[in-house]
């Protein structure tokens, strides 16, 4: 009698662990985009906020003259416009101003230094073969586009005048604004650079 053997077969060997570090880089990647994210969100916020401060775009276009469709109590002397009639009497006086930036600006109010001007408001800037056409007055706030023109209205109250005593408006405001991200406050003389003033009181 023959003895035989069977071979036992070798057990199939574990496959080898699979590499964790494509997963791993996964989740580095989870947690380094969002942060990356939000530091790059930070410097431009930063940069956003400096050129917001920056922003400077109000320009003084024209100087003041009686504004177009409303009553004109003025009367035109050699040194410029005087205000007639007796105190008490109205007139309105416009000035324009351009916005030279690219944003809006928002006008929230202006302040004026004269306590002569009664009421500041706005009125839009209608022009028709190069005339100024008469637009409704309107309460602030106003927005002003980039590159438009808006047309500033002081209310002009005449005062009690002393014989003799001359007294010229004074065309000092403060003029609150916001643009971009940013409140601003400037300073403007809307009367600047007008070679004839506007006089509330004749002199002798």
């Amino acid at each position: 009698m023959v003895d035989t053997e069977v071979a036992e077969e070798p057990a199939p060997s574990a496959p080898p662990p699979k590499s964790r570090t494509p997963r791993r880089r996964w989740r580095t990647l989870w947690f380094i985009a969002p942060a990356l994210f939000l530091v790059l969100l930070g410097v431009a916020r930063i940069v956003y906020w400096r050129t917001s401060i920056a922003y400077a775009p109000l320009r003084l276009v024209s100087a003041g003259a009686p504004a177009a469709g409303q009553p004109a109590n003025v009367t035109s002397t050699p040194s410029g416009f005087l205000v007639s009639g007796p105190a008490g009497t109205q007139q309105v006086f416009e000035f324009q101003l351009k916005n030279h930036g690219k944003h809006p600006v928002d006008i929230n109010g202006i302040q004026p230094a004269d306590d002569a001007v009664t009421q500041v408001q706005w009125a839009a800037n209608f022009v028709e073969d190069g005339r100024r056409m008469p637009s409704p007055s309107h309460d602030l706030p106003v927005r002003v586009p980039g590159d438009a023109v808006v047309n500033i209205q002081l209310v002009v109250t005449k005062p009690s005048c002393s014989a003799g005593t001359g007294r010229q408006l004074s065309g000092e405001v403060t003029i609150h604004w916001h643009a971009m991200i940013s409140p601003h406050t400037t300073r403007l003389n809307l009367l600047k650079g007008r070679p004839q003033p506007i006089a509330l009181c004749a002199s002798r």
